[in-house]
């Protein structure tokens, strides 16, 4: 297969869509962490049997799955039609549906959710506009007093933190690589580039832009919209060992519509 130089995430994730690992949907490499950040966030959002539950960009649908017999309804929304039909393929699971629908304009009723879940999905907006609408957008489709998660926000440039400002070149990525994290590094990128030539895997080389915003400016949007954070922190991961590390570049947000 061809190495994809993916124009926009739109792209990437229709085609991360035809993968054999349904996990690739998620946008990460390593179910672990997916599995920890879903851990997270049901713990934060506290879901229970009366919730209506819309994830916003719900990539391989595991966190609707993970929570499902705990809830009335679960609702998850991908912006590709390809997304929608492996989901729907993967979950046969009556009260979880998914529909198409980007975060500016999502394909739900107005007051319709008591929880709403927007995870690793707003780095993806380009502007302050459209983060303005997809706020708008979330607080139009939230009842009074719905909690809502907004999670891995960016507060800094992180293409710059770093030392990712390569654009979609190859070269310059194996040599980061080789500088930044050693000769094993390397070789395992350069593995993936041989791969992707010589079989059917795909390698994506992703869009290098990603939004951020500063937590004071993001609460006082959220202020001015009707959505109070009441809770705020630096994003929490795990490393190789599964020790749970803070992630410097990245913020959670715990929001109640007003």
């Amino acid at each position: 297969m061809p190495i994809i130089k993916a124009k926009n995430y739109i792209d990437v994730y229709k085609i991360r869509s035809s993968a054999e690992d349904i996990h690739q949907m998620s946008g990460r490499h390593d179910k672990r962490i997916t599995t920890f950040c879903n851990q997270q966030i049901e713990r934060e959002t506290v879901p229970s049997k009366d919730d209506v539950v819309i994830d916003i960009g719900c990539g391989d649908g595991s966190l609707l799955q993970q929570i499902h017999k705990g809830i009335a309804k679960g609702i998850g929304i991908v912006p590709t039609t390809e997304e929608k039909s492996r989901l729907e393929s993967e979950y046969s699971i009556p009260n979880l549906s998914f529909l198409k629908g980007v975060t500016i304009k999502l394909p739900c009723e107005n007051e319709m959710a008591t929880i709403v879940i927007c995870n690793g999905v707003l780095i993806l907006l380009e502007s302050t506009e459209e983060l303005i609408a997809s706020l708008r957008e979330i607080h139009r489709v939230s009842r009074k007093n719905a909690t809502i998660w907004i999670g891995e926000l960016p507060h800094v440039n992180e293409f710059a933190y770093y030392h990712k400002n390569y654009g979609d070149s190859i070269t310059k990525w194996l040599f980061s690589e080789f500088r930044q994290k050693g000769m094993f590094a390397a070789a395992q990128a350069f593995l993936k580039v041989l791969t992707a030539l010589l079989t059917k895997e795909t390698l994506i080389i992703n869009p290098k832009t990603h939004f951020h915003i500063e937590p004071a400016e993001f609460i006082q949007i959220c202020k001015d919209i009707g959505l109070d954070v009441f809770k705020y922190s630096k994003n929490k991961t795990i490393d190789s060992d599964e020790n749970v590390v803070e992630v410097p570049t990245r913020y959670n947000y715990l929001i109640r519509k007003t």
